[in-house]
């Protein structure tokens, strides 16, 4: 009822004085229904892709801590074979979830990042994105350069598996962990230079 009166009053304003026939009532009321059936609708919408967004971020906020935790610790599941040969560690796929989960926090605990408002952050979202890709493709690229899932390099004089194939290695995966760094230190020294520049406006 009292979303009808809204409605009455901001269309005719004061609306005391008006008389309507069964024929308009019965109209109004169909209007009315159809409305408040659309706002329910948009507001659980929105609310569902409000919850979404959060679920994704705290998955991948815990991933990524815990992943860290096990890197850090060297815990003894890194070292753990998949197979009987020992050639698949299971660190290949935990540190994989990692480079996939860090970019993706960010990703997702940032909104500026999804919908951009400004250039910078455009160019932030889309640097963030590839990072995210790139963490993706990280197995795929270190088998083609290591020769193996263990990731392991010799001196060997060819490329695949040799020095130099290491130090791409490590040049990729270094650079997506500090790419997303990165990324959220810039999006955060853009946010106090905007806050000095609002406050030096107001004064």
């Amino acid at each position: 009822m009292k979303m009808k009166k809204m409605i009455l009053r901001y269309y005719f304003k004061d609306y005391s004085h008006l008389t309507f026939s069964k024929k308009s009532r019965n109209s109004f009321n169909v209007g009315y229904k159809s409305l408040k059936r659309c706002i329910s609708v948009k507001t659980l919408t929105t609310i569902t892709k409000m919850k979404r967004r959060k679920i994704y971020f705290y998955s991948a906020l815990i991933l990524t801590i815990s992943i860290i935790a096990l890197l850090v610790t060297g815990s003894t599941l890194l070292t753990l074979a998949l197979y009987n040969d020992k050639s698949i560690p299971l660190g290949t796929f935990i540190t994989w979830t990692g480079m996939i989960s860090l970019p993706l926090t960010i990703y997702w605990g940032l909104k500026e990042l999804r919908k951009p408002s400004n250039k910078l952050n455009r160019i932030l979202s889309g640097f963030i994105k590839t990072i995210i890709i790139f963490g993706i493709l990280w197995v795929p690229i270190s088998y083609l350069l290591a020769g193996n899932f263990s990731f392991t390099f010799s001196e060997k004089e060819t490329f695949q598996g040799g020095q130099a194939a290491m130090r791409w290695f490590w040049r990729l995966s270094y650079g997506i962990g500090i790419g997303a760094l990165l990324t959220l230190i810039v999006f955060w020294i853009s946010l106090l230079f905007k806050k000095k520049k609002t406050v030096a406006n107001n004064e």
